[in-house]
């Protein structure tokens, strides 16, 4: 049997209180095995369970008490969570209530369920402070919320928190909320046939009657409560019925005194289990009522007995002690959390340093990693960009035990990403159980774990933001549950806002990137041709000599003069003549593309190419071909004697590039070329070489 299955097997015990049952016994006996199998923390609570079946009440509670010291040492949550419910259960009902409160506190902090926060909001309504145990019940109400397919036995659960919010409210005398919330109950009672809830809703009613001086319409309330209580509820869990019963007697027994029914009252006061101060005041003011003066003696002897304080007065001092108890711990943990965070924050801030000057995050990454593993458990840090043009979040920064990974992206609006919950709300989460359902629907809308990597138990997802300006997320992660603190929370919060400060810098510096690549574009461009200018030509010789250098290889320089232009401009004007240096340009750099050359404007109508790794013929046969493909553009040449159309010169020179080369002393060869062109009649392509020329 299987971890998963043995726990459903165990909670469903626990849900049905097979506690009465030669059947729970029989169930129990057949998870012998497995509980020993899968560790101590099981088979303890197995033995709890027998003991509680067998009514050996301190033999279950010490058991139960084992079971969840073993469960705290193995965190497991489970066990925590049905040990700390049988726990509290016998500490309350033998008024230990301060106990009881520790224990759910604990287990509170490691995570939040609504039975926990139902209980601890019941310890509040015992103690009559009303107002803090509404906290609980709706905080309860909002995890329950959550559950997107709850089930008979977390309905039934509901029903209670409904039923106590409303009783809250009957007692700070808000009675038509309290009403309102008696109706869900009821409605929800009898969907789901509960009958312990569907008693408790006569009980509320039977309340607000007596706080509307309706008695009798009371007395018939509480009446209905009982006799389903009686006989409709479990017969199992049988403490927990006779309390409710003794409960409801307790306000029948008012009711019965408030509509003159005396007698009654007193019968019913003298069947409560355990008599309370008010129980006490209530007999005295029945005899009294009857002029029942010996029994009136008795009762006032057997009151003083009881007490001699004010009992209401003792439990504000509990209630107000347990508020303090809350306080207490949670700021002696903070106090220690935040002591350590002091003392790491100077190095914090060092890391801060580093990131804030980096000029990308690729620099600093390594630096992060290892600093946050050295403050916290982590097995994987992943740091988003937002890209709000297209709506996603892009984790280009990966790395996932000390390696770099592939980057991903998931859209912000994605309902299933804890990430993307994140952004939208600007708020980060700590998660100490990742694969847990009730903290995923927290923030995904359906039970999914991850959709990438190893799936990871404790994770901290936090925003990277200026203001309400979201520029990424930051997320750490380890595999093992309940790693992390407010404090880590806290340490990588600081991280979180050195990283914004960085990526808004990283942004900005893109931004003017992009002007200055345009600017530098706009510089290095002919604005006529849009091919490269004179101001091109340096950067792309340098680099291509260093390039060539290594490799001994050859480089090409040519020069190209568009023949008679100057009487093209005078016959077509100057409009003509621009577009005619556009359409040659475009022919001359159709061909040197595609032969890995490269080409630049060098004056008005003269144009320079460089054309790397051809010889000299290659070269030359490329420029033949150009030289015909211009003519058989047919572009018309006016009033030229000598051609129809216009035509190009073209004179170059190859050389092998090493570190004696000196192109200057190319671009003079190859103009050297060019005025022979020019010289034999125009429309021509030489090639001039002079090793000795070239050197220095």
């Amino acid at each position: 049997m299987d971890k998963q299955t043995l726990e459903n097997r165990l909670q469903d015990i626990i849900k049905l209180n097979y506690f009465d049952s030669e059947e729970g016994i029989a169930l129990l006996d057949k998870l012998k095995e497995p509980c020993i199998l899968h560790g101590e923390e099981y088979y303890l609570l197995r033995s709890a369970l027998l003991e509680r079946i067998n009514k050996n009440d301190l033999m279950f509670f010490s058991i139960s008490k084992k079971a969840l010291n073993t469960a705290y040492a193995s965190n497991n949550l489970f066990v925590i969570n049905e040990a700390t419910h049988l726990v509290c259960i016998f500490l309350m009902g033998n008024g230990e209530i301060n106990e009881a409160f520790r224990i759910y506190i604990r287990a509170l902090d490691i995570f939040e369920n609504f039975r926990i926060l139902n209980n601890i909001g019941d310890i509040f309504l015992e103690l009559e402070d009303y107002n803090e145990a509404l906290k609980y019940f709706n905080r309860a109400m909002k995890v329950f919320n959550i559950v997107k397919k709850p089930t008979k036995y977390d309905l039934s659960i509901k029903t209670i928190i409904i039923g106590n919010i409303a009783e809250s409210y009957i007692n700070l005398n808000e009675l038509e909320k309290a009403e309102d919330f008696i109706d869900k109950m009821d409605v929800l009672s009898n969907k789901i046939d509960y009958s312990f809830s569907k008693s408790f809703v006569y009980t509320l009613l039977g309340e607000i009657n007596l706080k509307r001086h309706e008695y009798l319409e009371a007395e018939e309330n509480f009446k209905w409560a009982n006799y389903i209580f009686v006989n409709e509820c479990a017969l199992d869990n049988q403490n927990l019925i006779k309390k409710y019963i003794n409960d409801n007697n307790r306000w029948l027994s008012k009711a019965y005194y408030l509509s003159g029914k005396y007698e009654d009252s007193i019968n019913t006061v003298n069947r409560l289990r355990n008599k309370s101060t008010e129980d006490y005041i209530l007999l005295i003011k029945n005899y009294k009522k009857l002029n029942d003066k010996e029994m009136l003696m008795k009762e006032y002897e057997s009151f003083l007995n009881y007490t001699n304080m004010d009992n209401k007065f003792s439990l504000n001092i509990l209630s107000e002690s347990l508020k303090n108890k809350t306080k207490i711990m949670k700021a002696e943990k903070m106090a220690n959390e935040y002591e350590s965070l002091y003392t790491s924050t100077k190095s914090i801030s060092e890391i801060g340093k580093k990131i804030i000057s980096a000029t990308k995050l690729d620099d600093v990454i390594n630096v992060l990693y290892s600093h946050i593993k050295s403050v916290m458990d982590v097995d994987s840090i992943l740091i988003g960009e937002v890209n709000n043009d297209t709506k996603e979040i892009n984790y280009n920064w990966i790395m996932e035990k000390n390696v770099m990974v592939e980057p991903y992206k998931t859209d912000i609006y994605n309902r299933n990403s804890f990430s993307s919950w994140v952004v939208r709300n600007n708020e980060a989460i700590l998660i100490n159980d990742g694969l847990a359902k009730e903290e995923i629907l927290k923030y995904k809308e359906k039970f999914i774990s991850y959709s990438q990597g190893i799936d990871m138990n404790s994770l901290i997802i936090c925003p990277i933001s200026i203001g309400k300006n979201i520029l990424g997320v930051i997320s750490i992660q380890t595999i093992e549950k309940n790693k992390y603190t407010m404090y880590n929370l806290e340490v990588i919060k600081m991280f979180s806002s050195f990283i914004a400060i960085a990526m808004e810098n990283w942004i900005n510096i893109k931004k003017l990137e992009k002007v200055n690549h345009k600017l530098e574009n706009l510089y290095k461009t002919d604005s006529l041709t849009g091919i490269n200018n004179r101001y091109a030509l340096d950067e792309s010789l340098n680099k291509l000599f260093n390039e060539l250098k290594k490799t001994k290889s050859s480089l090409s320089v040519v020069i190209v003069d568009i023949d008679r232009f100057k009487e093209y401009n005078d016959t077509y004007g100057h409009q003509e003549g621009d577009a005619c240096i556009v359409k040659i340009a475009n022919e001359i750099n159709k061909h040197l593309v595609a032969s890995g050359g490269k080409l630049f404007r060098y004056g008005g109508d003269e144009f320079l190419a460089l054309i790397p790794y051809k010889s000299s013929k290659e070269v030359n046969i490329i420029l033949e071909e150009l030289r015909r493909d211009i003519i058989l553009m047919k572009i018309k040449n006016g009033n030229n004697e000598k051609s129809k159309y216009v035509t190009c010169s073209f004179g170059f020179t190859t050389f092998i590039v090493d570190d004696d080369t000196n192109y200057e002393r190319a671009f003079y060869l190859a103009d050297t070329a060019l005025y022979i062109a020019k010289a034999k009649g125009k429309n021509k392509v030489v090639f001039t070489s002079s090793e000795e020329i070239l050197k220095n």
